[in-house]
């Protein structure tokens, strides 16, 4: 099987694409419904982490961090 990247651009304060947030999962790992939610919270990361390298202060390493599900191997 493969692997199924879904990603984002980070932006610097003046619109330059300076990072990205990846995430890469097994693609039989990955139900369709599952990598729609993946994809909003990797764009909402970014979206952080971009608006974070605008206004520095307004970003933490505790606003990013988000709880983790782990799903139960089969």
């Amino acid at each position: 099987t493969g692997f199924t990247n879904i990603a984002a651009p980070v932006f610097e304060g003046d619109g330059r694409p300076v990072a990205a947030v990846v995430v890469a999962v097994p693609s039989d790992r990955l139900l369709p419904k599952e990598c729609a939610r993946l994809g909003r919270s990797v764009v909402a990361a970014a979206g952080k982490l971009s608006r974070g390298l605008e206004q520095p202060d307004e970003i933490s390493a505790a606003s990013m961090a988000a709880p983790a599900k782990r799903r139960k191997a089969k």
